[in-house]
């Protein structure tokens, strides 16, 4: 069934909404490696189903929030189970997309751009940080997406998967602790220059009393710590 849903999703028109450039690598991703890109496919099967008995923008909206943030909630729990890949929410992200866009009808635009950002905050971990009030130190970071897959369809981001691991845990040395909190960002100008990163840390600078905020990223052969 995942086999063929996801053909379905790269043959079948999708209402005038075309996938974009990472959603388009999803046929050469499943030929490369399609245990990453079926794992989290039950999800786009969900929010098909959900979406089809949805006749109001609040319903859509809600059902778009809980699919996304459930499989975050998956991908991360996965992780602290041993499933040590980051790969398996990117491609999860993309099919979710896919199956956002032929739910929607072509008048259904700027209601398809509302729930794809919708979608996306809730599949990296953005609206769940949720720090415990127990007195421990607050840490929070970020990792990437997986990029460069033109060259290597199958490539990994260690950032994102340290954001998967580390996400929920809490770190203990000696008389402290602290509660890490964590998210996966794009690697998309336009997303940065819609003030993602600023809509994203913004209140947690203003309200969570963060001890700590690291981004971790991907790019040299060495380890670097910007200050």
């Amino acid at each position: 069934m995942s086999h063929l849903l996801i053909t379905l999703c790269l043959s079948t028109p999708l209402y005038g909404a075309s996938p974009d450039v990472e959603e388009g690598r999803i046929a050469i991703a499943h030929v490369a490696n399609a245990d990453m890109v079926t794992r989290y496919q039950g999800f786009a099967e969900e929010l098909a189903e959900g979406l089809a008995t949805a006749d109001t923008q609040a319903l859509r909206s809600a059902r778009v929030k809980r699919v996304a943030h459930a499989l975050w909630r998956k991908a991360v729990t996965d992780g602290a189970s041993g499933y040590a890949d980051d790969r398996a929410l990117y491609w999860g992200r993309l099919t979710l997309r896919v199956s956002l866009r032929q739910a929607l009808q072509p008048e259904n635009t700027s209601e398809l751009e509302t729930l794809l950002v919708l979608l996306e905050h809730y599949s990296r971990g953005l609206g769940d940080i949720r720090f415990p009030d127990d007195g421990n130190l607050r840490i929070l970071i970020t990792g990437f997406d997986p990029f460069q897959l033109d060259q290597d369809v199958t490539q990994s981001n260690p950032s994102g998967l340290a954001a998967l691991l580390l996400d929920g845990t809490t770190l203990i040395d000696s008389t402290v602790s602290a509660a890490i909190e964590a998210a996966t960002m794009p690697v998309r100008f336009e997303d940065f220059d819609r003030g993602l990163i600023e809509d994203f840390l913004t209140p947690h600078f203003r309200t969570s009393s963060l001890a700590l905020m690291v981004t971790i990223s991907m790019g040299r052969s060495g380890f670097d710590l910007d200050e």
